[in-house]
């Protein structure tokens, strides 16, 4: 679990969960569940305040997921999750790490976390087009530099600017900043 993982340092550089995707089809509506459905969208919670490093990795998989998958749209939601409900991704914000939600856009409650919950209802297209967000996210991030270590940000003295600085990364096909 997370907490281990805090406890022995790891260095797990955020946590990417997909809790609750695949479910996009029609509930019934005689045992309260919702008839509504979008298979074009999905919600991505993510906490902290808005220059947290969860919050910036939900700006980032709605930037490469819609760039890589235009059929889908990423919905940010500035909140661990919804109300009432919690996904793994919690544990891993409670220990430090930077963690975001994906999950369908309507719940239906026939189908999670009861015998409902099969393959049969699964909707594979939908699915698939969550997964390629997660490989554009994770292909990217793979990609990236290593960010920047010791920032320091401040006010100059004169009211009219401020200096920032910061240990550079030692890699060599870094073009700059």
């Amino acid at each position: 679990p997370a907490s281990v993982a805090a406890q022995h340092g790891d260095n797990i550089e955020g946590d990417l969960n997909n809790d609750i995707v695949g479910n996009v089809t029609n509930g019934d509506p005689q045992i309260g569940d919702s008839l509504a459905f979008d298979s074009t969208h999905v919600r991505m919670y993510s906490d902290g305040p808005s220059t947290s490093s969860s919050r910036q990795m939900a700006r980032l998989v709605k930037i490469y997921g819609e760039a890589y998958v235009p059929a889908m749209g990423v919905t940010l939601y500035p909140m661990q999750d919804r109300p009432g409900r919690g996904g793994d991704h919690i544990s891993f914000n409670n220990n430090g790490f930077t963690a975001v939600r994906l999950v369908d856009v309507f719940d239906n409650m026939l189908h999670q976390h009861t015998a409902g919950d099969s393959i049969q209802v699964m909707n594979f297209p939908y699915f698939a087009r969550n997964v390629r967000i997660d490989l554009a996210t994770l292909g990217n991030l793979a990609r990236a530099p290593r960010p920047v270590a010791n920032v320091v940000a401040g006010d100059i003295g004169d009211s009219t600017g401020f200096a920032v600085s910061w240990a550079a990364s030692p890699e060599a096909d870094l073009a700059g900043y």
